[in-house]
This record gives C-alpha cells, sequence and structure tokens, in this order.
C-alpha cells in the first residue's frame, strides 16, 4: 500500500532561495491541469494515506490546487491527508479559507531562521521574513495544521533557541529541522556554511532535550529531525522492504526520491496503479542498489561527484528506467544499463 505520494506541481517560483536543490524558478515547468486532476481521479485506485503538494511555489497554482485537494478527498472519501509546501508569500486569509474548505489539511511553510537578517539571507528577498510569519499566522487562524520547516546553517546555528520561541508564540504545531543538501543552488552558494558532523550532533541533542521540556511544560509544539536521505539508507540497508511510496515530478516522471537522478516512466504512459504495482520490489534490484550505494548522508547527495556514470540532479539528462528490465537481474553490465536509459530532457 502506498503511505506517501509527492507531487512537484510546478518548478515555477516567486523566490531564488541559495539553497534551493531543484533550482526552482529556472525550469518553469508545471504538470498541466488536465493531467493533475486525472491523477486526483486516479488517486482512488491506490488510497494513499497521504498526498504531499510540492513545487516549486505550489501557491502560483492556488486555483489548480484548490480543483486538485477537492477531487482526492472525493475520490478518497477525505480519508486521505493532502498538504501542502509553500513559502508564504502569496497566502492571505481569503486563500487559506477557501484551501481549509477545498480540504488542505496541512501546511507547511519555511522558517529558516528566527530574525529577518538570517532568513532572508538565504532567502534573498527583502521582507520576505514577515510574510513568512504572517502566512503562518494566517494558517493557524484558519485553522489548517501548520508545521514549519527550518534548514540549519552556520548562519542560523545559534538561533536554535530563538526559533523554538518564535515557533512558540506562532503556535505552530511542528518544527522540522533539516541539513543543508549540497544540491542545486546549495553546491555553489553554501558550501562554507554547512554543518560540521559536531554540530549536527549538537543539534539532534538539542531537539532530545527540548522536545523533553516542551512535554513537561505541556506545550503542543513537537521538535523533529528530518534527514532526507534516511529513506535512502534504510532500504540500502535492507532491499527487500517494499516501496510504500514514490513521486511525481513536474514533467510527470515517476520517481523514488527526488533526490535522486533516475524515473521510472511517465504519467502519460502509466496509471498510479500500475505505477505502484511496478514499484512494490524496487529496491531489492541490483540496479537501485548500485544508485544508491555510495549515499550515507546529504553529503553524498550529488552523486555525479562519486560516480561520473550518474547525471547530475536537475540537468538535461536523467535515467528513465525501464522497470521490467531491471526486475530481470540478468543483465551483465549495470553501467551498460545506465546508458542505455540515459536520456536527455526535451
Amino acid at each position: 500500500m502506498t503511505e506517501q505520494l509527492m507531487i512537484d506541481i510546478t518548478y515555477a517560483c516567486n523566490m531564488r532561495c541559495l539553497h534551493c536543490y531543484n533550482e526552482s524558478g529556472v525550469d518553469r515547468r508545471y504538470i498541466e491541469t488536465s493531467k493533475l486532476l486525472n491523477i486526483a481521479k486516479q488517486i482512488a485506485a491506490i488510497q494513499p494515506k497521504g498526498v504531499c503538494i510540492c513545487g516549486g511555489e505550489t501557491l502560483l497554482r492556488y486555483k489548480d490546487i484548490l480543483l486538485f485537494t477537492k477531487k482526492v478527498k472525493e475520490v478518497t472519501q477525505g480519508n486521505t491527508i493532502v498538504n501542502m509546501v509553500t513559502n508564504g508569500l502569496l497566502l492571505d486569509k481569503e486563500k487559506a479559507i477557501n484551501l481549509k474548505s477545498a480540504g488542505i489539511d496541512a501546511i507547511q511553510i519555511s522558517l529558516d531562521g528566527a530574525s529577518a537578517n538570517t532568513y532572508e539571507w538565504l532567502r534573498l528577498y527583502k521582507g520576505s521574513f514577515e510574510i513568512a510569519c504572517n502566512a503562518i499566522r494566517i494558517v493557524v487562524s484558519s485553522g489548517i495544521d501548520c508545521m514549519v520547516s527550518c534548514l540549519f546553517t552556520k548562519k542560523n546555528y545559534n538561533e536554535f533557541d530563538d526559533i523554538i520561541r518564535l515557533c512558540l508564540d506562532l503556535k505552530v504545531s511542528r518544527l522540522r529541522l533539516q541539513p543543508l543538501m549540497m544540491m542545486g543552488r546549495a553546491d555553489i552558494n553554501l558550501k562554507e556554511f554547512q554543518l560540521n558532523d559536531t554540530e549536527y550532533r549538537n543539534l539532534v541533542q538539542k531537539i532530545y532535550r527540548i522536545n523533553r521540556k516542551l512535554k513537561a511544560d505541556n506545550k503542543k509544539l513537537i521538535v523533529e529531525w528530518g534527514d532526507p536521505v534516511n529513506h535512502l539508507i534504510i532500504h540500502k540497508n535492507n532491499a527487500n522492504i517494499k516501496n510504500n511510496s514514490f513521486g511525481i515530478d513536474a514533467y510527470g516522471n515517476y520517481n523514488l526520491s527526488p533526490y535522486l537522478p533516475v524515473t521510472f516512466g511517465n504519467i502519460d504512459e502509466f496509471n498510479l496503479k500500475e505505477e505502484e504495482e511496478r514499484l512494490e520490489n524496487i529496491w531489492s534490484t541490483k540496479f537501485i542498489q548500485y544508485i544508491i550505494k555510495d549515499i550515507y548522508n546529504t553529503d553524498d547527495l550529488n552523486l555525479n561527484k562519486v560516480n561520473s556514470l550518474l547525471p547530475k540532479i536537475n540537468s538535461d539528462e536523467y535515467i528513465d528506467v525501464d522497470v521490467n528490465e531491471i526486475m530481470k537481474d540478468r543483465y551483465t553490465s549495470i553501467e551498460q544499463l545506465i546508458n542505455i536509459f540515459r536520456k536527455k530532457r526535451k
């Protein structure tokens, strides 16, 4: 059963953040409205526990989000949770009310610092800190569950306590702290701002301690560490675990992870139920194990630096896998298959 379906509805964006792993805003590709609504109808066949609407900046397609969410709720009898991610720039009270009415269960907004100085340094958008804080207030007041993500760098490392206090003041339900991924713009702009191993360990210890304190003080905020490579390491260490999530990028290609330069066909070729079945045992194949074998932490996500056979993520090239072929595990050369599966974006 599919636990989570992630959909990048657009790669257009109204920001040019220093750390963006998929370099949103440069590539303005998006899934057409008719295809997006067809995906919503197909969700009835797989009944995922959750659907996450991602981007790019999702609210650039506000009207389509309303249509998509209503259809998902309709075909799943309201049993599928629908979440979305936004930077908050385009959010206002009317949109929040309509998103709530359509069936959006939770909205995640990024807040990468406790001050305009740190937040806007990363986001390159003057005034965006207060806009993001106000967007969080709007989400909370609308009755939608509000989650905050926070990317930690050397720039905001010492603001941990201030970020906790800010999230409590804003009445956020969950704060997800994330490491810097050296992909996309981050690999160009932020190498010297990446935390070292000791700082990451200290951060995880702080999370443990603050959760104990929040619980003792009867505070509702939950603070968690979100490791973007955890799912890859789990499947690397136990290849026989069945796949329970997949995604669709803004090109309409299916993927196991947005952090791998590998896709598995397109929405024009396979419906959701077919794809769910095709990917059920995909992690056990020698081919996929080869792709993820060098991933141990977020430093390793730029796979092209470790293995030159693999294209750089978000480049003009990608690997579109023939699932039937790799499930046979009869091929003699994985390297040869990579070259066969290699494609250029149109």
